[in-house]
């Protein structure tokens, strides 16, 4: 859409809501096993959907035909590691 600027400045003011809403409940000693799964599983949604803006971008403006398999590499990439991280904790 040709928005990019306001798509990063966008990402960057999610992930600081997200950082904010965590150390707020740590604080207020209002955390939960179930805030920590929602939390980890609206970060996943959102990773998800910043590859795939960048993915559609970089499809319709680049002649790169295999950028697709690039962007679900990329997507699988994020899931694994936050897979690896809750395999390692338990």
């Amino acid at each position: 859409m040709g928005l990019n600027i306001v798509g990063g400045i966008l990402a960057q003011v999610s992930s600081i809501a997200d950082g904010i809403d965590g150390g707020l409940a740590r604080r207020k000693n209002m955390t939960s096993a179930f805030g920590s799964f929602f939390d980890a599983l609206l970060d996943r949604y959102s990773d998800s959907l910043i590859i795939l803006g960048m993915t559609i971008w970089a499809a319709t403006n680049e002649a790169f035909g295999g950028i697709w398999l690039v962007g679900f590499a990329v997507m699988i990439g994020t899931l694994v590691v936050s897979y690896s991280r809750a395999r390692i904790e338990q």
